[in-house]
């Protein structure tokens, strides 16, 4: 045959799994059937897959029959085939005395999708190292994602910020603007879709992570650059109008906090 049953025996996505024996038992029942060539209903725990979709990086989770629907339905590609994907750097426990300041970018300076114009962290690098950061210097329409700790907190990167080197616990994502607007990239980032395909990715049972390979595997929705541009004004447009009606949410709450009565 070229096909490989494959089963998860666990309870969990996490590192720390559960064996479970209810699980085993299907996963049993399941394989004598398809032994016998009888038919079984496929599912994220048993499922076939062909010898010639396997590859040296694929992972199980990518395989599941409810995944490949996800990718159907979404029309898109990985991440990773349509940008340039990197991890920031832990700071320095030794600062260089004659090295370069530079402004150091943490999880908590990311809000509304953009990172905030106080940035106190720095670290300092000797010259010698300079080139060891210089591909995560931050540059233009770079996006960082939280993938340590808090996962996914998301913002485009903007001129103000350029040179900026994040932390570990940052990945950078680079966009091919020739394949994918990074204003697109950002908003897909943060659809439903792909938050569906981020909880089987998560590992770690202390300090939630979302590893490499996971992240290159990420499957983006890819229309073409003039509907991007549509998608990105849509977005905008009714994001905007959000925030008029939190302000005059604010506004009505705050008059009705000093409502006076009998006046």
């Amino acid at each position: 045959r070229n096909e490989i049953f494959l089963a998860d025996l666990t309870s969990s996505k996490f590192e720390r799994k559960k064996f479970d024996n209810l699980i085993l038992q299907k996963t049993i029942t399941n394989f004598r059937r398809y032994m016998r060539n009888d038919d079984f209903h496929e599912d994220s725990i048993n499922f076939l897959v062909k010898v010639n979709e396997l590859d040296s990086s694929w992972t199980f989770s990518d395989k599941t029959p409810e995944y490949q629907n996800l990718i159907k339905k979404l029309h898109g590609v990985k991440l990773s085939e349509i940008a340039e994907i990197y991890f920031g750097k832990p700071k320095p426990i030794q600062t260089e005395t004659n090295g370069q300041t530079i402004p150091y970018v943490l999880i908590g300076d990311i809000e509304n999708n953009k990172l905030v114009s106080n940035i106190k962290n720095a670290i300092s690098i000797s010259n010698r190292k300079i080139e060891e950061y210089s591909k995560i210097a931050l540059q233009e329409n770079d996006i960082l994602v939280s993938c340590q700790g808090t996962i996914w907190k998301i913002a485009l990167v903007e001129r103000k910020d350029l040179g900026m080197i994040p932390s570990s616990q940052l990945a950078v994502i680079r966009p091919q603007k020739q394949k994918i607007l990074p204003e697109f990239l950002l908003t897909a980032l943060q659809s439903e879709q792909v938050r569906t395909q981020l909880q089987p990715k998560i590992r770690g049972s202390f300090i939630a992570r979302i590893p490499r390979n996971e992240l290159d595997g990420l499957i983006i929705p890819l229309p073409t650059l003039e509907k991007q541009k549509d998608v990105v004004h849509e977005f905008y447009q009714i994001r905007s109008e959000i925030q008029e009606l939190e302000q005059l949410l604010r506004e009505k709450k705050q008059h009705l906090d000093n409502f006076k009565f009998g006046e």
